[in-house]
């Protein structure tokens, strides 16, 4: 089986530090004072990345030392993510959806989410048995829980590994609600909002056959 992922994030009014007065913290153990105390970016006028950086650390006026570290360039496929109307939205709690995910990976490696009006259900299978977890469309809870909201136009059902579905679920401390976006044939979306500040998006591709 195959599956792809990838990460999107989106902050608002972030702002940008200029490279050339990026500090760089020293660490030492006392009772050895540090060697330098501090380091600067010394770019030369016409620096491109094929120069390089360099590292000018001073003590004192009498003793400077500089350093010079190349830089890598790292070629690696660029994943575009097309604009795409998904038929099936489910916004639950974030908490609720770490839990499912947790509990059904010591069970099997593969989670089937297929969404209908009246659900969602997770389910898993492995070499030790087999387990569902049904979430029911509720939009009217009490304020100390988190609605299941459920938005379709179609039933969906795909499969997706659930290492990476438990590594996406680690944000759950950034959002009270997770909405997960689905289609057939096309990356799941799972997206946690931060608040005013913006908002974290994890795309992860369904699992395919190899042989397909």
């Amino acid at each position: 089986m195959v599956s792809l992922c990838a990460v999107c994030c989106r902050a608002r009014a972030v702002p940008v530090v200029s490279r050339e007065k990026l500090p760089v913290p020293l660490r030492h153990s006392p009772p050895h004072p540090p060697r330098f105390l501090a380091y600067t970016w010394d770019p030369p006028s016409n620096f491109n990345r094929a120069d390089g950086a360099r590292w000018v650390g001073r003590a004192d006026q009498d003793r400077i030392s500089d350093f010079d570290v190349k830089l890598m360039d790292i070629d690696s496929e660029h994943l575009g993510i097309p604009d795409t109307e998904y038929k099936a939205t489910v916004k639950m709690s974030a908490a609720e959806f770490q839990r499912i995910m947790r509990d059904l990976a010591t069970i099997g490696d593969t989670v089937t989410i297929a969404c209908t009006k009246e659900a969602v259900k997770f389910s898993v299978e492995g070499d030790i048995g087999s387990g569902n977890v049904v979430c029911r469309h509720n939009a009217s809870v009490d304020k100390d829980e988190q609605p299941t909201i459920i938005e379709l136009e179609e039933p969906v059902s795909l499969n997706f590994a659930l290492r990476y579905l438990n590594h996406f679920a680690k944000a759950t401390p950034l959002s009270e609600s997770v909405t997960l976006c689905m289609s057939p044939d096309v990356p799941l979306v799972t997206e946690y909002k931060i608040g005013d500040m913006g908002n974290i998006r994890y795309y992860l591709a369904p699992k395919i056959d190899e042989g397909n």
